[in-house]
């Protein structure tokens, strides 16, 4: 899913003439290796302890340190799904007066992820991160809507379906 979008995405990308870099931890059972190039994009994996809360904060903590050390090489950053690290880097750009566009996959980060009003203290301060991303890809105007009901700015929100690479 997420991924084979996300390398349709970087692929196509490179393709046009952008310089592309995927950004994404280093999970417990995935590859290990810290940067290494796959089909000429380099990927980065910020290494993080699998400990329940404290991996997260450290997580999050190497994501920033990243963008501020390395985000101003990229025109715009693409944030894959709202979850705590988009948020981050959705406020982080803002900061830097760097574009953010954040892609909302649907009905799970809507009723289940952070943008759940029922969530929590943790899930309101990522929503109100999420908001200050320069643009938001709804996969569906029904999710569009639902995003402007939720306070995202209605002018920043468009209705992208998912593409389909049909070669």
């Amino acid at each position: 899913g997420a991924e084979s979008q996300v390398r349709t995405l970087a692929l196509h990308l490179k393709r046009i003439g952008q310089r592309v870099t995927i950004l994404t931890p280093r999970v417990p059972h995935g590859r290990q290796v810290a940067i290494e190039r796959i089909e000429g994009v380099p990927v980065v994996r910020i290494p993080y302890p699998f400990v329940r809360g404290v991996g997260s904060l450290v997580l999050w903590a190497r994501f920033v340190v990243f963008l501020l050390r390395h985000g101003r090489r990229y025109d715009a950053w693409h944030a894959h799904i709202a979850h705590y690290l988009a948020a981050l880097a959705a406020a982080v750009g803002a900061l830097l007066g760097k574009p953010v566009v954040l892609k909302i996959s649907g009905w799970w980060e809507l009723k289940r992820g952070v943008l759940d009003p029922d969530k929590g203290l943790l899930a309101a301060s990522a929503r109100r991160g999420l908001r200050m991303a320069s643009a938001v890809q709804a996969i569906s105007r029904r999710i569009g809507a639902e995003l402007a009901r939720n306070g995202f700015p209605a002018e920043r929100i468009v209705a992208l379906p998912n593409a389909v690479d049909t070669s």
